[in-house]
């Protein structure tokens, strides 16, 4: 037999000798909770990646120590569940890790050998004659395999088209989603589209205009994202003022840097930016230039060494990207070259077009999503419709024709992102409440200032003592806080309440954590220390719309704030507001609607203070239940005496408003799939209440006050 090598201890907490490609012997440490499986490895191939010699059809015995957690009682499985291997080259000892969410077996070679993997054609677990687990897997396949039914260890990405109304991309390491983005057909985004607008409003008071692109609502422009080549002639730069620097009427290239949320408008800027593969081009920003965030250490420097050797044309500016490393000073001219000729292109069309008017469409969020997040640690692009493929595949093939065989048309009766387990990943990023390995939880709650994240232990009771477990916990919080911002995408001011720390040196280490996880976010976001009270305040920069923006809408009946009144103070409520309006003058009648126990309540236990308002104010009040109606929406009708319908001899059930007569209260999402617009310097897929009048109608807390009201289109609170 083999030696052991103590040194090679895996995650499962054992070792495991191969010899001669015959036997094994498998060796616990630690975890009394373990199970043995026995399984048996039927090589069609060369055991040359084990560091063995070839023979081929050997049959080997291994013996593999698995915790019991991972299979309470054996059960029939497709794939295997064996994880990374590494093996020594100059021993043949091999070290098994634990790893549930293999579907396949990873080897790693260190020393002379190469990175290999081994697919196995067919697995199953059953009991063997003494009770033990045995696991048979049949192969023939050993060495470098690029396929998905590999081993889900390898970082990918997924494109899910199989339903028209939303496209939907994620981005997996093994089976853990790192990010995802939604693009929805009925909802058009704008962010990164360049427009020729015209000025029809400047506010000196807000330091900023409005700016009209052609579209409903008003974009909003700040005098700082204003280029100096718009300013009029002989205005000082250095003190110039927005009244004096700009004129209503005066056309202008513009871009949308942020989407329209709420009643505010979309944020513009003069200051176009061009996204390629590896630059990105300011064409009007000469000072806006370097080296992306992300970069750092020698890479860093090896790129501005690049930069600085690229022809870039006068009063213009690059940034160079992450996909920038490593490459050639050809193929970054390359890149530049052509986000030269679309700058060209939008400036002409700007040119012979009046405005308002679309000039450049940014990309679909299939090249945009190749583009931004693919990088050579991918090693897939699975894509589950024929349409988006062929979209992905021209793309790469024109900017990256070497990875093209990345590519890959996923064909399975099992839904892609089910394969991979995602979906209910993707649902904990809907919900308020996100749970934690350890027992505790993440609330997150949105205000109109901010973002504000809570930090429960609940049930988390891994620590010795108080002070161990709230660290534990925290640290699990750091890192699903900093996942659920990317998977959300939530922008703006965040503040985390994490647990009470005593320990600041724990408070260092949960703010390192955070940070660390916060390293793959491609936003840029500001860290304060957390405070006294156990807070953390943090600043991220918004990408997209927020991941809710798209797929909900705000509740009608709390109109959003989470509550609603009770029955008892409802009915308070309305009968306030039945006298209020009874006492004006010239009142003959009062029509009220209202939810049915709102009705119960008023007509028995208020039944004497609706008769007193009657006597006391002589007119009529006509309480009406309505079963369409929910707390806390009312009606409320004022007849006056000259009102014709005082002289129609009506029953009151009849006065019932029906819901067909209330569609309109209802907000719905329209399921109109729209097309894209088209641009005129689109480039090709190679880139990148009350009472009104006497007889008006009072209506409060109706379904459709939760509508937003479309705000002026020079509205921009």
């Amino acid at each position: 037999m083999g030696q052991m090598n103590p040194n090679l201890v895996g995650a499962a907490g054992f070792q495991l000798c191969l010899h001669q490609g015959k036997a094994t012997k498998a060796t616990p440490h630690g975890d009394d909770g373990m199970r043995r499986l026995a399984s048996r490895v039927n090589l069609d191939t060369s055991l040359a990646a084990f560091g063995q010699p070839a023979q081929q059809g050997k049959t080997d015995v291994l013996t593999v120590v698995y915790p019991i957690a991972l299979h309470q009682r054996p059960v029939k499985l497709a794939g295997t569940d064996f994880t990374e291997h590494i093996v020594q080259a100059d021993q043949s000892c091999t070290t098994f890790g634990n790893n549930q969410q293999t579907g396949g077996i990873t080897i790693q070679t260190v020393g002379q050998f190469q990175k290999g993997f081994l697919r196995p054609r067919s697995a199953q677990l059953f009991d063997d004659t003494k009770g033990h687990a045995t696991a048979t897997v049949h192969s023939n396949t050993c060495g470098l395999v690029d396929h998905h039914h590999v081993s889900t260890l390898m970082k990918r990405m997924l494109f899910n088209a199989t339903h028209q109304e939303e496209l939907r991309v994620a981005i997996v390491d093994g089976q853990k989603l790192i990010d995802l983005d939604i693009e929805t057909a009925g909802r058009e985004q704008r962010k990164g589209n360049i427009y020729k607008g015209v000025i029809t409003r400047i506010e000196p008071g807000l330091e900023a205009c409005f700016v009209s692109y052609g579209e409903e609502r008003h974009g909003f422009l700040p005098f700082k994202e204003v280029a100096r080549s718009y300013f009029k002639e002989g205005v000082d730069v250095r003190s110039a003022r927005i009244q004096d620097a700009l004129v209503e009427g005066q056309e202008l290239i513009i871009q949308v840097e942020k989407e329209e949320r709420g009643n505010k408008g979309a944020a513009l800027t003069t200051f176009i930016s061009l996204a390629g593969r590896y630059l990105v081009l300011m064409p009007n920003n000469p000072r806006g230039g370097g080296v992306s965030r992300r970069v750092e250490g020698e890479d860093r420097q090896e790129l501005r060494e690049a930069m600085d050797q690229l022809d870039i044309p006068q009063g213009m500016s690059i940034i160079a990207r992450t996909a920038g490393i490593g490459r050639s000073v050809e193929e970054l001219q390359w890149d530049l070259n052509y986000l030269m000729q679309l700058w060209t292109a939008i400036d002409g069309a700007a040119r012979d077009n009046a405005a308002p008017i679309l000039i450049y469409l940014e990309s679909s969020l299939v090249i945009r999503a190749i583009r931004d997040y693919f990088s050579p640690d991918i090693g897939e692009i699975l894509i589950d419709t024929d349409e988006i493929h062929e979209q992905a595949a021209a793309f790469m093939s024109v900017v990256m024709p070497d990875n093209l065989h990345r590519v890959k048309m996923y064909r399975d009766d099992i839904p892609l992102f089910s394969r991979f387990q995602i979906e209910h990943q993707i649902e904990t990023a809907y919900s308020r409440t996100v749970q934690l390995p350890s027992g505790g939880a993440v609330v997150i709650d949105h205000t109109e200032a901010l973002v504000a994240i809570d930090v429960n232990s609940a049930r988390s009771t891994r620590g010795a003592d108080i002070e161990e477990t709230a660290l534990r916990t925290n640290q699990e919080a750091a890192d699903e806080v900093a996942r659920q911002l990317r998977l959300r995408d939530l922008g703006g001011l965040i503040v985390i309440d994490f647990i009470d720390m005593e320990d600041s040196k724990n408070q260092r280490a949960v703010e390192q954590r955070l940070r660390d996880a916060l390293h793959l976010d491609r936003a840029r976001v500001q860290m304060g220390k957390i405070s006294r009270f156990g807070l953390m305040e943090l600043s991220r920069q918004r990408l997209r719309p927020a991941l809710n923006e798209g797929s909900h809408i705000t509740c009608p009946r709390c109109t959003g704030t989470g509550v609603i009144r009770d029955a008892e103070s409802s009915a308070l409520h309305v009968l306030r507001l039945l006298q209020e309006e009874a006492m004006k003058e010239g009142t003959a009648a009062l029509h009220a609607q209202v939810p049915v126990d709102v009705a119960t309540f008023l007509l028995n236990e208020k039944r004497a203070d609706i008769t007193k308002i009657e006597s006391r104010l002589n007119i009529a009040l006509i309480l009406i239940p309505n079963k369409n109606l929910e707390t806390p929406h009312h009606i409320i009708e004022r007849l006056r005496h000259d009102d014709p319908r005082l002289d129609e001899l009506r029953s009151s059930y009849e006065l019932v408003q029906q819901p067909e007569q209330q569609d309109s209260l209802v907000p719905h999402r329209s399921h109109e799939i729209k097309p894209r617009p088209e641009a005129l310097g689109r480039p090709g897929q190679s880139n990148s209440g009350r009472g009104q009048g006497g007889r008006g109608r009072r209506q409060s807390n109706r379904p459709e006050a939760a509508q937003e009201e479309k705000a002026s289109p020079e509205s921009n609170g």
